[in-house]
This record gives structure tokens, sequence and C-alpha cells, in this order.
């Protein structure tokens, strides 16, 4: 039974630090905004992470700002 509570708590806790981290990835999207132009490609890819609870996948925006070019 504790085995049992331990996996349905790191599921839980996965989700939750998912939902967390997918949130502060979209707080930070306007650096990046999602048009495309040809001297400033940016597009939302997935980014993979390990945490201590498990796998998380996120979608963030990866690509040149227009503004800067960085």
């Amino acid at each position: 039974m504790e085995l049992e509570v331990e996996t349905e708590g790191r599921e839980w806790m996965r989700r939750r630090l998912e939902e967390k981290l997918q949130a502060e990835a979209n707080r930070h999207g306007g650096v990046f905004p999602p048009e495309r132009t040809q001297s400033a490609p940016s597009a939302a890819e997935p980014m993979p992470l390990r945490t201590a609870f498990g796998p998380v996948a996120l979608s963030v925006w990866h690509g040149r700002n227009p503004a800067d070019g960085r």
C-alpha cells in the first residue's frame, strides 16, 4: 500500500511541477513572440526535462527576438 501511495504522490507532484514550469515558460513567451519572419524565425519546441518526480515535457518558444536579433 505504501508503494502505491508513493507512486500516486510522485505522479501528482510531477503533473503539478509540469503545470508550474509551463506557466513560467508561457509567462516569458513575450520575449520571443510566435511571429514567424524570415529574419527572425521562432517556433514552439518541445523541451523535455528530467526531474526528481519523473520526466516533464514543456512547450517553449525558441528563436530570435525581432527587436534585437538575440
